[in-house]
């Protein structure tokens, strides 16, 4: 008992609830979901973000077997909150499990085939070869990774602290124009509320100018906001790969014997640092790049 109490705490303090402002959810929306919108796919292609590439024809099946919606929609959907896990607690968890079907040949033996692959993101702590997690009525449950392949996802590996993402929030919040403004009107009636409007708003951008987020558009140029628009689908190109590169892997050496399979994006391909050098050199308007972008 006082064994599963301390797996308790441990997926407790992994998973706890931090404070919000006015950008956390925003935040995390913007940066870490939604992905198919934000490379511009056109909506009627929403549906088929993302597609599996293979010479063998059957693999699509094992996807589809055991996705009751649609393969590339339900993906979208693990990937978001695989994201979302990565950026809040600084690691995140899919499992795979797949289930096989006895297929008789025509000497009469009985042969496994791989008939389905689930794919599901877990939350919670690995110990040796068991996953602990809790369950919708608060119990500690546990599978044996046995089983399938956990695939595990660590921001660290793509260069940035555990809880960078949510220090970089909380330090943001205080750059909330709002959250101080009464204040100092009370101290300071004649007080310029623009002024200190113009120097949180620098201030916020210094501070998330390396992932190319932003809050509103407001007091910024066309050529500013689009720059920012190429910055953060940089960003978030980054994300995307990582995780499908581990996904794939994982896929391949656990389940598929076809060296030729992968799941990869209809994400239209541009150079886009070839393209803002470009803007920049007059050989492309704010037109075109609107048309190019979206």
């Amino acid at each position: 008992m006082s064994n599963i109490n301390r797996i308790r705490r441990k997926i407790e303090k992994e998973y706890k609830k931090r404070k919000e402002n006015i950008y956390s959810h925003r935040f995390y929306q913007d940066l870490f979901s939604g992905y198919a919108y934000s490379f511009g796919v056109k909506a009627s292609d929403k549906k088929e973000f993302f597609k599996i590439v293979s010479n063998d024809k059957k693999l699509e099946k094992i996807f589809c077997n055991v996705n009751h919606y649609n393969f590339s929609y339900e993906l979208q959907q693990t990937i978001d909150r695989v994201l979302y896990s990565l950026a809040r607690y600084g690691k995140a968890y899919l499992y795979v499990k797949p289930e096989y079907i006895e297929i008789e040949n025509e000497s009469g033996k009985t042969n496994k085939e791989l008939h389905s692959l689930l794919i599901r993101e877990v939350k919670g702590i690995l110990k040796k070869k068991s996953f602990y997690y809790k369950t919708y009525s608060d119990k500690i449950s546990k599978f044996d990774i046995g089983e399938g392949a956990l695939i595990i996802f660590n921001l660290k590996e793509l260069g940035y602290r555990k809880y960078y993402f949510t220090r970089l929030v909380k330090k943001i919040g205080k750059w909330d124009a709002t959250s101080v403004s009464f204040e100092l009107l009370g101290k300071e009636p004649l007080y310029d509320f623009n002024i200190h409007l113009k120097k949180s708003q620098k201030r916020f951008l210094r501070n998330v100018s390396n992932i190319g987020w932003r809050f509103g558009t407001d007091g910024l140029s066309d050529s500013y906001i689009l720059y920012k628009e190429i910055k953060m689908r940089l960003f978030k190109m980054k994300f995307l790969r990582y995780v499908l590169e581990k996904i794939n892997h994982s896929l391949v050496d656990n389940f598929i014997n076809d060296d030729s399979f992968k799941i990869e994006t209809t994400i239209k391909k541009i150079d886009y640092k070839n393209l803002w050098e470009n803007y920049q050199e007059g050989k492309l308007t704010i037109s075109d790049l609107n048309k190019i972008l979206w």
